[in-house]
């Protein structure tokens, strides 16, 4: 059984969905605060191309800060489960354990869970042996971290390329930010999806967030 559960996690990968699609939409959302910027009656294209590697630098360290920042999370996530588990051996008092138990469950499962229904979970934790001190860092931690900066670096990539092929700036603009609406319509719809909500209504939302 742990190792299907192991399989399946191997198989879902550092990042989840939802967290694929925010850090792509950052990094979109960053390149159209940039490519917002571009006067076209004042903008020569040298000015254009240093505000794209603007944009580019920009996301470049947005990308290591949340990739430091996933790193970081993952690494405390460790170190309170742990921490937690730990609290449930030592203490004596079965409503105390269970307490601590309930305090860390999600909140969708409060009506699922009886009080009775914690306290096979309290005993199969006090019954296993003390957890190991958590690594600082794993090799999914830093797969996961490469991902996130990959993802937001990657985004400015669709918006920028109508200003490398295009000598009309005025044309570069409408096309860039058609490109960019048109990636954040298709990633509302695959939200959507993913979450069983209405694939069309939240695509159109992250376009009017877009605009």
């Amino acid at each position: 059984m742990l190792k299907k559960i192991q399989t399946l996690k191997e198989k879902r990968g550092p990042l989840d969905p939802v967290d694929r699609f925010a850090e792509i939409m950052f990094g979109l959302i960053m390149t159209l605060s940039f490519i917002g910027t571009i006067n076209v009656a004042e903008h020569g294209q040298a000015e254009i191309h240093t505000l794209l590697f603007a944009a580019l630098g920009c996301n470049i360290a947005w990308g290591i800060v949340d990739g430091v920042m996933f790193w970081l999370t993952r690494m405390i996530g460790r170190a309170r489960r742990r921490t937690i588990g730990n609290q449930i051996r030592k203490t004596s008092d079965s409503l105390t354990a269970q307490k601590i138990l309930s305090e860390v469950l999600p909140e969708e499962l409060e009506p699922l869970l009886e009080t009775d229904a914690l306290i096979p979970l309290v005993e199969k934790i006090k019954n296993h042996h003390p957890l190991n001190r958590p690594p600082l860092m794993t090799l999914e931690d830093l797969g996961g971290a490469f991902l996130v900066c990959i993802l937001v670096i990657l985004s400015t990539v669709p918006a920028s390329l109508p200003f490398l092929f295009l000598s009309n700036v005025t044309l570069a603009v409408k096309i860039s930010n058609s490109i960019t609406l048109a990636i954040l319509f298709s990633l509302g719809m695959s939200l959507g999806q993913f979450s069983g909500q209405k694939k069309f209504q939240l695509g159109l939302m992250m376009v009017i967030i877009g605009v």
